[in-house]
């Protein structure tokens, strides 16, 4: 029998753990990137390579060929948890882009790995691209909105601001009526809040 056999029962703790910390995480944040388990289950891919390869030359015993299809498909089923958790982080890093907008949260990035960080900022810069070319800013409502104008109070000093009704001084505290394109990056910043329903 194969010397990593006792091993091999513990190898889909670790892909079932990854699922399940994704899976049970707040789908409005981002958990911090597991690179421990990550790499953990791609030596166990390794691990599990290894012993096909070693039983491969006597595949001509029913036992054999049982062992290398249960090495394979451990292999699959790690190869499938690691995608699993992978495809819901990028998930949740493309919708960052639509509700944070270019700004990268410091916490965010924190949680992120170097791929991830550089998916976003191509992703923006994609997005950015596509949205010059058709010359329209597809991030301003994600929902059809009901007024073109919103009124807003200011929550911090930003200074004047050009619109497309004139300049407009941004001081703590003043409520302003503003077209809706023009005051929803300032919102998503956290210069101006919303006041009126929608």
């Amino acid at each position: 029998m194969p010397t990593n056999a006792s091993t091999s029962l513990s190898f889909g703790k670790k892909a079932a753990e990854l699922v399940r910390e994704i899976v049970e995480s707040d789908p409005e944040t981002l958990p911090p990137y597991n690179a421990d388990a990550m790499r953990t289950i791609v030596e166990q891919c390794g691990d599990h390579r290894a012993e096909i390869v070693t039983l491969a030359p006597d595949a001509s015993e029913d036992a054999t060929r049982v062992g290398l299809l249960a090495h394979h498909q451990a292999i699959l089923r790690n190869k499938r948890a690691m995608l699993v958790y992978l495809n819901e982080r990028v998930g949740r890093v493309k919708e960052m882009r639509w509700s944070v907008g270019m700004g990268l949260p410091e916490s965010a990035s924190a949680n992120m790995s170097h791929g991830e960080r550089t998916f976003f900022t191509k992703y923006a810069e994609t997005l950015n691209e596509y949205m010059r070319a058709v010359d329209l800013d597809l991030t301003l409502d994600l929902e059809p909105p009901q007024n073109h104008k919103i009124q807003v109070r200011c929550l911090e000093d930003h200074g004047e601001i050009f619109t497309r009704d004139g300049t407009v001084d941004l001081k703590k505290n003043t409520v302003h009526l503003l077209w809706r394109e023009e005051a929803q990056p300032l919102i998503r910043e956290g210069v101006l809040e919303q006041m009126d329903d929608e």
